[in-house]
């Protein structure tokens, strides 16, 4: 069944993480996704256990991120869409915490499963896009954490060089050219 068109194309942070990780196995699924409107199948995936690990691990981190004197945002909170200047999409995303104090930002992800690639990435475009997005991040510095349930993974805004900055544009027809 085809769907119906997108009045403007729209891509999910994960989505484009999965692709610069080189996870996807059909990129043409992604770019579906992106352009048209369409209805998800049932899967074998338990979303109330995967959203019960996920919250646990999440109220375990903010409390331990207060503690330590954070002012702590979570997720809605944290969401934004930013529009492409030279192409026609849309990129949305929403980390899993922000945390705050004395103007240094982390940018948190929760992962209940395995580690990807494609998480690195994820952090990385939300270091990248939240303080041009988000009025509340601009002039922080920002540093990003993958927190998994036996370990936290610092990441530096470093890398985010100007290699990744041309890894994560759209190359012609809004269509992205990856590594």
């Amino acid at each position: 069944m085809m769907g119906e068109p997108k009045p403007f194309a729209a891509i999910w942070v994960t989505w484009l993480a999965r692709l610069m990780a080189d996870e996807v196995q059909c990129r043409w699924a992604i770019w579906f996704r992106t352009h048209y409107k369409y209805e998800k199948l049932s899967s074998s995936f338990d979303s109330a256990k995967w959203n019960a690990s996920h919250q646990a691990l999440l109220r375990s981190r903010v409390c331990d991120l207060e503690t330590e004197g954070y002012a702590v945002y979570l997720e809605g909170e944290n969401w934004f869409e930013i529009a492409g200047r030279s192409f026609p999409v849309k990129v949305s995303g929403k980390p899993d915490i922000l945390a705050i104090a004395d103007g240094q930002g982390f940018v948190e992800d929760c992962k209940t499963g395995r580690r990807k690639n494609s998480d690195l990435y994820q952090v990385l475009i939300y270091l990248l896009l939240l303080p041009v997005s988000h009025p509340r991040y601009q002039g922080l510095r920002l540093a990003g954490r993958l927190v998994y349930p036996t370990e936290v993974m610092e990441i530096q805004a470093d890398q985010i060089n100007e290699a990744f900055k041309v890894t994560t544009q759209p190359q012609g027809e809004g269509r992205w050219e990856l590594p």
